[in-house]
């Protein structure tokens, strides 16, 4: 587990989440073989601002079958 760069969240985010890329200040990545598998992003609160982040996106990387 290790902080994504912003970049690297958009590319994953625009390929792996049904809504796309969203600004956010934390990125966190999960690394399997040092290939990013999930990615989450964290920011300020939008809706209940008694706590110190907002989950913004979660996904993992969508799986392409071969045939």
């Amino acid at each position: 587990i290790k902080e994504v760069s912003s970049s690297d969240s958009k590319e994953f985010l625009k390929l792996n989440h049904i809504q796309g890329n969203v600004n956010s200040s934390v990125n966190i990545g999960l690394f399997y073989n040092d290939e990013l598998v999930s990615l989450m992003t964290l920011g300020k609160p939008r809706i209940d601002k008694k706590h110190e982040y907002e989950i913004y996106r979660f996904c993992n990387k969508m799986l392409v079958e071969t045939l």
